[in-house]
């Protein structure tokens, strides 16, 4: 059942107004005609949320990481208005802490398992899938200290997909290859300090993931570089800029339309509080960062305390856009860029309490992508359904993208 909350109709108000100016597709995250989100019971403490069709009926369902319950929910899409049956939880061992998800085919059967990081545990968790039920499978241990954010990717060629986390107490990240299905144990690499966000994809041109981690704790952007087997080097540390660090989500997409990969990441600090910008310049050179408000102008070290963070093409018209939330203000942000690596100011909407965790995918088959938010502390998943304004003709392209974190 879903459950809908009266907000502040502004976001609609300022969209209208947006019509009037400029005739071009503004994605309005709204639930039907109206600026409400629905939310969808999901247990004590969610942490992180992945989207995917777990039961091949072509509809995207949601999966929770719950850790105050140490359980995995599945919510099923009914296919009718981006409604979601009550959640199935998968139970996993008491201690385990889920922290993040993702959705990945780990075993190449066409079917979406689950990778759970456990950070009670110090592994990650498979959870198989058979034709959408979800049982225990293998775990695997990383080789660090409380594994948080989780990314995968064929990193060395074989046709399976790998997985990486960041592993915050221990200041590194683990990869673990994927052999015919089976993840081998974690191989740590050392980066800065308390590393978070992170995100795969081919930074230096050479064909391969490379990968980009966000050190909280060294305000810096470290970069990886893949040898095409699977086996990283750190190749540089990206500052922030000065009074800032990394406070969570990080994702990379092509903003300027270079065809190079950029990275994006949200910041904190004296400075304020940000989405922060590195333009690739080639061969894994990026260029000085530009920062953009991640919420309204609230007065320095009163802003929104960014947290999770996606990049998508929200408005179908070819460039990508992100989307943040604020723990501070319980808002999703959403900033349109523009195709030359400069984004919007941030247009706004209220969630529930806390959204930790973040995704993005269409929920509803109307060819946009929608978003969903993991509430920590109102214990619930919001659904935010794109409904742009059809101004323009524009097209479905990219993939699913996921973020989470715990506030700690």
């Amino acid at each position: 059942m879903k459950v809908t909350i009266a907000v502040v109709l502004a976001a609609f108000s300022a969209a209208a107004a947006v019509i009037g100016a400029v005739a071009q597709a503004d994605p309005v995250f709204c639930s039907g005609r109206w600026c409400n989100p629905f939310y969808f019971a999901a247990g004590t403490h969610p942490t992180g949320v992945v989207l995917g069709d777990f039961d091949g009926d072509r509809w995207t369902d949601i999966a929770v990481a719950v850790q105050g319950e140490d359980k995995v929910a599945i919510l099923m899409n009914t296919g009718s208005d981006a409604d979601f049956d009550p959640a199935i939880d998968v139970q996993l061992p008491a201690g385990s802490a889920p922290h993040s998800v993702v959705a990945v085919d780990i075993d190449n059967d066409e079917d979406l398992d689950l990778v759970v990081t456990r950070a009670g545990m110090n592994d990650i968790q498979v959870l198989t899938n058979i034709g959408g039920l979800f049982s225990l499978g293998a775990t695997a241990g990383v080789g660090g200290t409380l594994p948080g954010d989780i990314s995968t990717g064929d990193l060395d060629g074989n046709g399976f997909m790998d997985v990486v986390t960041s592993n915050r107490t221990s200041s590194d990240i683990s990869v673990m290859l994927n052999s015919a299905g089976v993840l081998a144990s974690g191989v740590p690499y050392s980066v800065g300090a308390g590393p978070r966000g992170l995100a795969l994809a081919d930074l230096d041109g050479e064909g391969s993931l490379d990968l980009a981690v966000a050190s909280t704790d060294t305000g810096v952007v470290d970069i990886l570089l893949n040898d095409g087997s699977g086996v990283l080097s750190l190749d540089s540390s990206l500052s922030v800029g000065t009074g800032l660090s990394p406070s969570g989500g990080l994702a990379v997409g092509d903003f300027n339309d270079d065809q190079r990969s950029d990275i994006a990441v949200v910041t904190v600090g004296t400075a304020g509080d940000f989405a922060t910008i590195f333009l690739n310049l080639g061969a894994a050179a990026f260029g000085s960062p530009s920062h953009f408000d991640s919420d309204e102008n609230h007065p320095v070290n009163d802003t929104g305390n960014p947290r999770a963070l996606v990049a998508d093409d929200f408005d179908l018209n070819g460039t990508i856009d992100l989307a943040l939330t604020n723990l501070d203000t319980d808002r999703m942000g959403n900033l349109q860029g523009d195709g030359t690596g400069l984004f919007s100011p941030p247009r706004l909407v209220f969630v529930r309490e806390t959204p930790v965790g973040l995704a993005a995918a269409d929920l509803d088959g109307n060819g946009s992508h929608d978003l969903a938010t993991a509430n920590q502390d109102s214990e619930n998943v919001g659904v935010l359904i794109n409904t742009y304004i059809f101004l323009a003709d524009g097209f479905e392209w990219g993939d699913t993208w996921a973020w989470s974190e715990v506030v700690q």
